[in-house]
């Protein structure tokens, strides 16, 4: 079969191209400053790890029961306002307390109601037949702060990821609540698992509904001894 001259020369050309791109997955960068983009097999031909998490949602949920007890009391106490027994139930979403008197009811009511939420309709307020008060988060507003917390996390899980140097994870959504995580080339799913396992949080709790008791003015000899130091003198703690 014959071939003209353009044709072997273009084929010959292809193949060299061919030969030149695939020259960066056998030999390292010679050069810094020289482009050597290499292809990067995924987890199906290289191996590597394969992470599923979920959100825990009992945990968050109980979180802002505790967060939104918090804010009955600070709200009540604002409005110079009493309540026995408050309590959180996880299971049922609810935080509840009795009126200090029967004749407050309906002031509780409409101070609890002013409460601010964190997404539309978040949680509702009711009075029961034995006369307590009831905080309940809604399903949807349970669904959409889970939402929330999933986006949060793939952020976080991506920035430790990174950190890693792994190359080219995929880190996707699962649903309402889980996270896909794969990686190429990592054979150690363990330490990848304890370094996403790990927890940062800081949670704020009311100490004292009356932050007035925990101020008192230092003696003036303490004042002025502050002073004299070359410090400013406290004025409360």
């Amino acid at each position: 079969m014959y071939y003209s001259r353009l044709k072997l020369a273009s084929v010959l050309g292809v193949c060299l191209l061919g030969l030149l791109l695939c020259l960066p997955n056998g030999l390292r960068n010679p050069f810094p400053s020289m482009p050597w983009r290499q292809i990067h097999l995924g987890l199906d031909l290289r191996g590597g790890s394969y992470l599923l998490m979920q959100v825990d949602l009992k945990s968050l949920t109980h979180d802002r029961l505790q967060t939104l007890a918090d804010s009955t009391r600070d709200t009540l106490l604002k409005s110079q306002l009493g309540y026995r027994n408050i309590t959180t139930n996880a299971d049922t979403s609810t935080v509840s307390f009795m009126p200090r008197d029967a004749s407050e009811t309906e002031a509780d009511l409409t101070a609890l109601s002013k409460l601010p939420r964190v997404v539309p309709n978040e949680f509702t307020v009711a009075k029961q037949d034995n006369g307590s008060i009831v905080l309940t988060l809604s399903p949807e507003a349970l669904k959409a702060r889970a939402r929330e917390a999933v986006t949060q996390s793939i952020e976080i899980v991506r920035r430790r990821i990174d950190a890693t140097g792994a190359v080219d994870p995929e880190i996707t959504r699962q649903g309402d609540d889980r996270i896909v995580v794969e990686l190429p080339g990592v054979s150690d799913p363990e330490r990848i698992k304890t370094l996403l396992g790990t927890t940062a949080k800081m949670t704020f709790r009311l100490v004292d509904p009356n932050p007035m008791h925990a101020t008192a003015a230092l003696p003036a000899s303490a004042a002025a001894d502050g002073n004299s130091r070359g410090r400013p003198a406290a004025a409360g703690v």
